[in-house]
């Protein structure tokens, strides 16, 4: 979906939103399976709210940025991807600091890394083309982490 998200220069198509439901649905199957291996805790909570206010307030503050009329629908992702980021925060600190489990958090903050550059990518006027590559890059190197913690978790 994200593929085909820019329509123009200045707007956004559907599809857009299709592909943020589509991660925001694979950000709650995240979420759900760090609840299944330890607890829920409130500060997970209170860290989503805050990471997902700063990233927001950080992002509306870059000039040159223009989200197209899409920034109900990023400010609802960014809280999804919050809550998968503290839920596997909480995940490493409820397991002792375990190196196995420090993959996953570390996956899933590449996660919210490359959703950072992919911002920038979609919504920055002018974006450099690095972007791309480097966003793709950030993006796999998450989910390999994510993928490979199963041989430990």
């Amino acid at each position: 979906f994200l593929i085909y998200a820019k329509e123009s220069e200045s707007t956004m198509s559907k599809n857009f939103i299709y592909g943020l439901l589509s991660f925001s649905f694979a950000h709650i199957f995240f979420s759900v399976g760090f609840i299944s291996i330890s607890d829920f805790s409130i500060y997970t909570i209170i860290f989503t709210i805050i990471l997902s206010s700063i990233s927001l307030l950080f992002l509306k503050s870059i000039k040159g940025l223009d989200f197209k009329g899409m920034f109900n629908y990023v400010a609802f992702y960014a809280i999804v991807i919050s809550f998968m980021f503290a839920q596997s925060l909480n995940l490493y600190l409820s397991n002792s600091f375990s190196f196995d489990i420090l993959i996953v958090t570390i996956g899933a903050l590449l996660f919210v890394l490359s959703d950072l550059i992919l911002a920038f990518d979609y919504f920055y006027k002018n974006p450099p083309k690095i972007l791309g590559a480097l966003n793709l890059l950030v993006y796999y190197s998450a989910q390999a982490l994510i993928a490979l913690s199963v041989f430990y978790v």
